[in-house]
Order: structure tokens, then sequence, then C-alpha cells
């Protein structure tokens, strides 16, 4: 189901649609909450199925001003907000390619490039996140996340321009460095157990 997909098959409610809807959006959904709930995979799992039993359950909300994607990650996005509870807790590694099969040839950078991407949007502050994966990973328009963000547009495109400055700060400090000794711990592998 492309991204211009029409109103009427998610409002029908015909679970053929959902399927579809499902089958091409939950790996973006999955996606984007990786990074939001610090990249506790079981616990993005469970709001992807949450997500897609409510957007079901609230099909009739969705009026095609938007893409499909908008739609659902601003679902998302409610449940994860909803459902926190308790002291915040520390990002650990966040995989932000979830849904995605590398190609074997190239995946060495590719995993390099996501660990980079990974170690620095879990230093973004909370809000700052939640613009760049929107705006710059899920490919939204500034008008689709400031309707999921609950911001006015110009405040939102501020926003971006400060987020992905900080992004760049943050990427720039990784070349530097070669990468900062914590993430270059994390992605090396152990070498006390291979080749055994």
């Amino acid at each position: 189901m492309p991204d211009a997909t029409p109103r009427a098959p998610i409002l029908s409610g015909d679970p053929r649609a959902f399927d579809r809807l499902y089958a091409e959006f939950a790996p973006r959904v999955l996606g984007y909450l990786l990074p939001l709930t610090g990249g506790r995979r079981a616990e993005a799992e469970d709001l992807v199925q949450e997500t897609f039993l409510a957007a079901y359950a609230h099909r009739d909300t969705f009026r095609g001003r938007s893409q499909p994607l908008a739609w659902l990650l601003g679902i998302a996005r409610r449940r994860w907000r909803d459902g926190r509870r308790g002291p915040k807790r520390e990002l650990s590694s966040i995989d932000t390619t979830s849904g995605v099969e590398p190609a074997v040839e190239g995946h060495a950078e590719q995993v390099a490039r996501a660990t980079t991407l990974d170690w620095a949007l879990a230093r973004l502050k909370e809000e700052e996140r939640e613009i760049v994966l929107l705006v710059t990973v899920q490919g939204l328009t500034y008008r689709e996340a400031a309707e999921i963000l609950e911001q006015p547009v110009g405040t939102l495109k501020w926003r971006a321009h400060e987020a992905i400055r900080h992004l760049r700060d943050l990427l720039k400090e990784w070349k530097e460095d070669d990468g900062p000794e914590d993430a270059r711990s994390a992605a090396e592998p152990d070498r006390t157990t291979c080749g055994r």
C-alpha cells in the first residue's frame, strides 16, 4: 500500500487492507519507536502492535489529509507517551535500521553508519530526537510532524533546524574522535570469543 493510499480502504475495515497497511508500515513504525524506547526492542514491538490495534479500532479518525504513515506515527507517539510512567530510563544502544535487510556487500559500512547514528541520536534531547526521527529519518513534512508533536509549524521548523545542527555537531565529534570510546567498544567484537 503506497503512501498515496486513498482513505476508503482504511475506513472500510477490510482486514486485507490492514494487512497491507501493516506490511508496508510496521517496520517504519518500529524504526521510529526503537529510539524513543531507548532501544528496548520488546517494548517497541509491543507499541507497534498497540498502534495498529488502535489504528484499526479508530480507523474513522483517518481523514486522508496526510499520508497513512504520519497518521500511524501520531498514534504510535501517543501510545509511547501515554505508556511512560516512573523514572526516565537511560537510553541504551538504538537500532534505527530495524526492518531493513542490508545487502551483504557493504554490510560493514552500513553497520558503522548505523552505530554512529545510534550514538548521536541517543545523545540528543528527547524533543530533538523526536523531530529528527519524524522529519529526517521517516521523511514526514514539517506540517505532518507538527501535527504529531502538537506544535505550530513555524516552531517545529526552527526546532528541526536546531536539532539537525546539534546532530551534525555530534556526528562531527564522532568523526574527529574516530568514534567515542563507549561507542567503539560496543561496536568491536569480543576477541576472546572470536574463532571459538
